[in-house]
């Protein structure tokens, strides 16, 4: 069947069309699925519809071939008046980012166990085996509804693919910058509050100073003020050059040392790329998270799953930041091993290639559509 454009409703933001490009790539740049409705968690469209939701995501779904959604989303509050929209179009659950699976009561106070809260016509995308549990558990579908992809993202082919777009006439093969996948600043009481994320980038630019490294901001696809960075960094690169590229990361990876994180499943492509991650997130003393069921680290301090499971080197002090760094710049290898460890443990590699999920969607989509089939009923 011919592969058509794919298409995405009208209001959706530029943070969306950038976050498709990562989470559906080969859907979103090549694969293009016919009249499919991308929805990326769908809260933002919420927050875009303003209480008009249900009507404009039902105008959507009857239009649509198919749905991709992503099914972890549903536990959060949003979600429950969706679900029965979803019923009659076959769909397929990608996850959005490559954060590692929470309790779902951890989301939701209320949320109970499900009798059956997606319908069978639902085809979810496991990047990990461990995933396939979580599935089960948070969302009441059965196993013939879960296929094992691996991140598929992260497939040699399409790393080749994307490293070719760009020019290689600026030396991207020269590691000499310090990558900061960056994020807005949080409200006080969050895990990143904005005197915190000065912090940060505070520790950053002395490390940069001290090596003569530059620094390469990479910013989240949501964040707005970027004045954060020009008040630790300067506006006239005085003390340490810096830069804000939107260069996908296979690109700015060439030219990264060690990468430095606050908060981010980034550290996961990073790692297949071949660079080492830091955390750079001090949870301590902040009450929603340092609590005394937080998991913790061996000294004490509270962290997110990602250092829990060895992704990313961590540092919840400025000590420890440079520590860190000595360690990711005294023996690089040694530093990206361990990383390269824990992927290993969580996540099948290599995952199915982008170009084969978007053609099995592609094809699946059409045929159920016209049969008035549900994906587990082929």
């Amino acid at each position: 069947m011919p592969l058509n454009r794919l298409t995405l409703p009208g209001r959706f933001s530029k943070f969306v069309a950038k976050a498709a490009r990562l989470t559906y790539p080969y859907l979103y740049r090549m694969g293009r699925v016919p009249r499919v409705h991308v929805s990326f968690g769908l809260q933002i469209l919420a927050w875009l519809s303003q209480g008009r939701l249900v009507r404009q995501i039902n105008t959507l779904t009857q239009n649509s071939d198919c749905v991709i959604w992503d099914a972890t989303e549903v536990s959060k509050k949003y979600m429950e008046p969706l679900l029965d929209l979803f019923r009659g179009v076959p769909s397929y659950s990608i996850r959005h980012g490559l954060g590692l699976e929470e309790d779902p009561q951890a989301l939701n106070p209320n949320w109970k166990p499900p009798e059956t809260i997606i319908s069978a016509n639902t085809t979810l995308f496991a990047m990990t085996f461990d995933d396939i549990d979580h599935y089960k558990k948070a969302t009441g579908v059965s196993n013939s509804q879960i296929r094992a992809t691996g991140i598929f993202r992260h497939h040699p082919d399409w790393i080749t693919e994307i490293s070719s777009e760009e020019s290689e006439t600026d030396n991207y093969q020269r590691r000499d910058s310090i990558l900061v996948i960056s994020r807005g600043y949080s409200p006080p009481d969050h895990y990143l509050p904005r005197e915190r994320m000065l912090g940060y980038l505070q520790d950053i630019k002395t490390v940069a100073e001290t090596l003569d490294l530059r620094v390469i901001i990479k910013p989240h696809p949501k964040e707005t003020d970027l004045g954060v960075h020009a008040e630790v960094f300067g506006t006239a690169s005085r003390d340490v050059e810096w830069e804000i590229s939107e260069l996908h990361l296979a690109i700015l990876a060439r030219r990264t040392l060690f990468a430095v994180s606050f908060f981010s499943g980034s550290c996961l492509d990073l790692t297949v790329y071949g660079v080492p991650t830091i955390e750079r997130l001090n949870l301590v003393g902040l009450p929603k998270y340092d609590l005394p069921s937080a998991v913790r680290d061996s000294t004490g301090a509270p962290v997110f799953q990602m250092r829990q499971h060895g992704h990313v080197l961590g540092s919840s002090t400025t000590e420890e930041f440079f520590s860190r760094v000595e360690e990711a710049t005294r023996d690089r290898k040694k530093a990206l091993l361990e990383l390269e460890e824990a992927y290993s443990r969580q996540f099948m590699f290599p995952p199915l290639s982008p170009r084969a999920l978007a053609q099995q969607i592609s094809e699946s989509c059409f045929e159920l559509s016209k049969h008035g089939l549900s994906p587990v009923d082929s």
